[in-house]
């Protein structure tokens, strides 16, 4: 019970949270395996061969054992009440667990994400300013009379062009919807 309060109040350390799902498990397969004797108990106790028992007892006795007989089936079936609520308690903790953990996967996920993304901007922002660099740092003959604005020049193009290619999804999906708003604006006027 403690281990789900733990779980239940997010106090947990997700470094545990492997060993906390095997202990869960083990605990709730415990469980499990007591209610099914629980209930296997009481069909017994419900069987009609019980009933032969109380052929050779006197009234008085007879008296008794029905009253303990009937005190057993209620404790078998209090247990078996118990075993059934700490299995849910331990179905909702691994349910929490499993949840919590795939949160903090996700989460992991979309920072890593994150980071490429970055790197990809960067790599679009450096890979078309290195490959002109790299032209016009060539030493030919047919560069020697180009001077710095031509290099300045190409380089503003190749960026322009780069950031185009670039953002064409996003350029696209906003002209659909600036579209989509005129028409709608139209279609209201009309």
């Amino acid at each position: 019970m403690r281990r789900y309060e733990i779980i239940s109040s997010t106090l947990w350390d997700q470094h545990l949270s492997q060993s906390l799902m095997q202990e869960l498990r083990l605990k709730k397969h415990l469980l499990d395996d007591n209610a099914l004797r629980h209930e296997q108990v009481l069909r017994f106790l419900r069987t009609p061969r019980l009933l032969a028992y109380g052929a050779k007892l006197t009234p008085a006795q007879k008296t008794v054992a029905d009253e303990a007989k009937t005190d057993v089936y209620n404790d078998f079936e209090y247990l078996l009440r118990r075993c059934r609520e700490y299995s849910e308690h331990h179905q909702t903790a691994i349910n929490v667990l499993v949840n919590a953990t795939a949160l903090e996967e996700s989460s992991k996920q979309i920072r890593l994400a994150t980071q490429v993304t970055k790197l990809t901007v960067l790599a679009t922002i450096f890979l078309p300013l290195s490959f002109c660099t790299s032209i016009f740092g060539m030493n030919f003959v047919e560069l020697n009379g180009l001077s710095v604005w031509v290099w300045a020049v190409v380089t503003v193009c190749i960026g322009l062009v780069t950031l185009v290619v670039y953002m064409w999804d996003e350029l696209r999906r906003m002209w659909e919807r600036s579209r989509e708003k005129r028409r709608a604006e139209d279609g209201m006027m009309a």
